[in-house]
C-alpha cells in the first residue's frame, strides 16, 4: 500500500474527571475549550487522516462527548481506567494501519513535529516510535506512535494496572519483545514544561496563545523557542512539578491512579 493511501489515525485520550485539574480539557484558551485548541492543531498535520477522541464511557463525560461531536470530531467511548482498552476498541471501529497517541493536555502540540515523526516512522517501519523514550522535547509536545497489531499484542500480554492506564509504558517496559524507536530533537528541551497537568501549567500556555493571537493553529515549534528566548516567559511562569511524576508514583506503588 501506497503512503498516501494509508489510513493514520491520531487517537486524543481526554476525559472530564483529572484528579489534579478537573474539566481541565473545557479552560478556556483565547475564547475556546483546550480541547478544541488542540484538536485544530492537530489538523494541521498533513498525513493524519482522522483524528478521533477517546473518552470514558459515563454521565461525567457526556458534556464533553457533545462538545466535541458538535464540532464536528469523532468520539468513540470506553473504560476510563482502563485506557489500553479504550485505545483497542478505537483501533477495532476505525481499522488504521498506524495509529498516533496524543493526550488531550497538550495544547502547544506542534503539526510539524508528527509529520516529521511520522516520516521517520515510515522509513523505519518500528513497532513504536516516541518522543518520550529519551525526552529533549519540552514536556507538553509527547507524540507516541504505533502499529495497531503491536497494541494488540502488547495487550495479550501480562500487564500491570498503570500499564493499562497509560497505554504504551508497556512498550517503554519491554524493549526486547518490541522494536521501539526514539525521536530525538536537535537541542535537550526537555525541562520545559509546556503541559497542562495542573491549573498553574495554564498560565505559560494562555501566554503563548496570547502572544500568537490571530494565527493560535500554525505557529511553530521555533515560534515558541523563539518567543520564549527573547521574553525569558518560560523562566517566570514554568510550573515546579516535575515531568511524568504521576506515572513515576504509580510505577514505584506510592499512588494508585492519577
Amino acid at each position: 500500500m501506497g503512503e498516501e493511501k494509508l489510513k493514520i489515525v491520531a487517537i486524543v485520550q481526554a476525559r472530564i474527571g483529572s484528579k489534579r485539574f478537573p474539566e481541565k480539557v473545557l479552560a478556556e484558551i483565547n475564547k475556546m475549550p483546550m480541547i478544541l485548541r488542540q484538536l485544530s492543531r492537530i489538523s494541521r498535520s498533513s498525513m493524519i487522516k482522522e483524528i478521533i477522541i477517546a473518552i470514558p464511557e459515563g454521565t461525567q463525560n457526556s458534556g464533553l462527548a457533545r462538545i466535541l461531536q458538535e464540532s464536528g470530531y469523532r468520539v468513540i467511548r470506553g473504560p476510563e481506567n482502563n485506557v489500553l482498552e479504550r485505545f483497542l476498541k478505537v483501533i477495532t471501529e476505525s481499522e488504521p494501519d498506524i495509529c498516533i497517541r496524543l493526550t488531550a493536555d497538550c495544547p502547544l502540540v506542534m503539526p510539524e513535529i508528527i509529520d516529521e515523526m511520522l516520516g521517520k516512522f515510515l522509513k523505519l517501519k518500528p513497532d513504536y516510535l516516541s518522543n518520550t523514550v529519551h525526552p529533549t522535547f519540552p514536556d507538553g509536545l509527547d507524540i507516541e506512535i504505533f502499529k495497531p497489531k503491536a497494541l494488540i499484542e502488547l495487550s495479550k500480554l501480562q500487564l500491570k494496572e498503570y500499564e493499562k492506564e497509560h497505554v504504551t509504558i508497556g512498550f517503554h517496559n519491554r524493549q526486547d519483545q518490541f522494536q521501539v524507536v526514539n525521536f530525538h530533537a536537535s537541542e535537550n528541551h526537555s525541562s520545559f514544561r509546556w503541559t497542562v497537568d495542573y491549573e498553574e501549567d495554564l498560565l505559560f500556555v494562555r501566554e503563548v496563545y496570547g502572544h500568537f493571537a490571530g494565527s493560535e493553529d500554525v505557529f511553530s515549534y521555533s515560534d515558541v523557542l523563539d518567543w520564549v528566548d527573547s521574553s525569558k516567559a518560560h523562566e517566570s511562569l514554568m510550573s515546579s512539578h516535575k515531568r511524568n511524576e504521576s506515572l513515576a508514583k504509580q510505577r514505584d506503588g506510592l499512588i494508585d491512579e492519577i
